[in-house]
């Protein structure tokens, strides 16, 4: 397993290649001026527009997640210009990624709502399923179930050390708030791109 110093090289290296943290960190702050421009705009009636705003983020999230996955992987390229990218994103994302991704949030909703302790428990969930689209690209045969019941298991040992790494981009999270989320356009792809290849490191030790 690589250090969290290694695994932050590795991914700045792996953003700036034909400068993919666009393709990824654009998109996801135009979506969130567009969900904070309606709150403002829209105080009585913003909740179904963000809620419809809020899943494409998500999605385009997942599917940049998967892409990335992809290229630690070498089973694709990094393409050249910003269309170019963002439609290879885009169709990285498939009916298995969706399916996994929509019951393993499923899964942690339904443990959040228990009284008193279902947070904690629904944020410990979060991590243990954390491996479950990724072997959702590994394992297309597997049911959702499947790839969750294998990423908790993957994930034993390995829950604190992903909180630890999330946790080091603290700080970059309070510079980006001082910056209007400016700064989210080059830190979002920058946090995905560790977490992917954490995980990635994951699947190559269990193999």
């Amino acid at each position: 397993m690589k250090t969290r110093i290694e695994i932050k090289e590795q991914a700045k290296a792996l953003i700036k290649r034909n400068q993919i943290w666009k393709a990824i960190g654009i998109p996801n702050l135009i979506l969130s001026l567009i969900i904070f421009v309606t709150i403002l705009l829209m105080p009585e009636h913003y909740i179904l527009p963000v809620y419809i705003f809020a899943f494409i983020a998500a999605f385009y999230e997942l599917a940049a997640q998967i892409y990335l996955y992809k290229v630690v992987k070498n089973e694709i390229e990094i393409s050249e210009g910003f269309s170019n990218q963002i439609k290879d994103i885009l169709n990285c994302l498939t009916r298995e990624n969706i399916y996994t991704f929509l019951v393993s949030n499923a899964l942690i909703f339904c443990w959040a709502i228990i009284p008193f302790v279902g947070p904690f428990i629904a944020l410990v969930k979060d991590y243990s399923y954390s491996l479950a689209i990724f072997y959702s690209n590994d394992y297309k045969t597997n049911s959702s179930m499947q790839n969750i019941t294998k990423s908790r298991i993957g994930m034993n040992g390995n829950k604190m050390a992903l909180f630890i790494q999330h946790l080091s981009f603290f700080g970059w999270e309070i510079l980006s708030f001082f910056t209007i989320g400016v700064l989210s356009v080059w830190l979002q792809p920058y946090i995905l791109a560790s977490e992917v290849i954490f995980m990635d490191n994951i699947t190559k030790d269990n193999k």
